[in-house]
């Protein structure tokens, strides 16, 4: 019997370079799987991921990546919510999602080196991250890939001096704080995006975008006063500007922000290698 268990199987989403099958992360099986359709002239599509063991999944629909090339042995008419008929071409469909994934990053060194002005682009996803930088990457991977392609950047240490626990929060920020990365104990835990980004959510949200608007799209945005934010319940924050009334910033997170225990810092141990 299949479990929609959307929130923990959502992971199987991140971290492009691990190749299909991962392992799950509510059982830890290596039986982790995930399945892209994108609709004909359309930027939307289907995603799933589940699992072949415990029988974890979710199925969501998503804004699917320009390069993505469908399965071309799988249509649409053979695709529903709970993903039997996936689960039975489980090894093809990793073959092909392996392949996609393989391909798509053998050009995207060369091109964001030729034009590094789409990493201000990329789609927006909560609790993932962008195409480039996945919540829960290492910050030598981030640094890694900003100095292979050229990308200035700057980065700082806050001490959190008198917290308990002390840890360091390491910031990057590129182009001029367009895009902040927010790392603890090395891993990425926040990403906020403002300034000059032009990518935005999947639901049309992004930096500019009037209030009235946002909250017809998401009318699920509760404003918190201690962090004097917008926080929606699909997973992201959005900061506005009093004067003109529109987003000035957006930011996502790894799901583990939303727990109590967070700052104990004991989720940092799930993203070490």
């Amino acid at each position: 019997m299949w479990s929609d268990s959307s929130d923990k199987i959502l992971e199987l989403f991140r971290n492009r370079n691990e190749r299909f099958p991962r392992t799950c992360p509510c059982c830890g099986e290596k039986a982790g799987h995930m399945f892209l359709f994108k609709y004909e002239d359309s930027e939307i599509g289907g995603g799933w991921v589940w699992c072949s063991v415990c029988k974890a999944y979710s199925h969501i629909s998503c804004r699917i990546p320009a390069w993505w090339k469908n399965m071309p042995s799988i249509a649409l008419e053979e695709l529903f919510s709970c993903p039997d008929n996936l689960d039975v071409m489980s090894q093809s469909i990793d073959e092909w999602v392996n392949s996609i994934f393989e391909f798509e990053a053998s050009g995207k060194s060369e091109l964001l080196r030729n034009h590094p002005e789409l990493l201000l682009t990329e789609t927006i996803i909560p609790y993932i991250g962008t195409d480039t930088f996945i919540l829960g990457m290492n910050l030598m991977k981030a640094r890694t890939i900003l100095k292979e392609n050229g990308i200035p950047f700057s980065q700082w240490i806050d001490p959190h001096k008198g917290c308990t626990p002390e840890i360091p929060w390491t910031f990057i920020s590129i182009a001029e704080k367009s895009i902040l990365l927010t790392f603890a104990e090395g891993i990425l835990f926040e990403i906020t995006f403002e300034q000059n980004y032009s990518g935005g959510l999947a639901n049309g949200i992004h930096i500019g975008t009037n209030m009235e608007e946002v909250n017809r799209i998401d009318p699920s945005l509760k404003y918190n006063d201690d962090d004097e934010v917008f926080v929606s319940r699909s997973g992201y924050w959005i900061e506005d500007d009093l004067d003109t009334n529109k987003i000035m910033s957006i930011t996502v997170f790894l799901p583990e922000i939303e727990q109590e225990d967070f700052f104990e810092y004991k989720w940092v141990e799930k993203y070490q290698p």
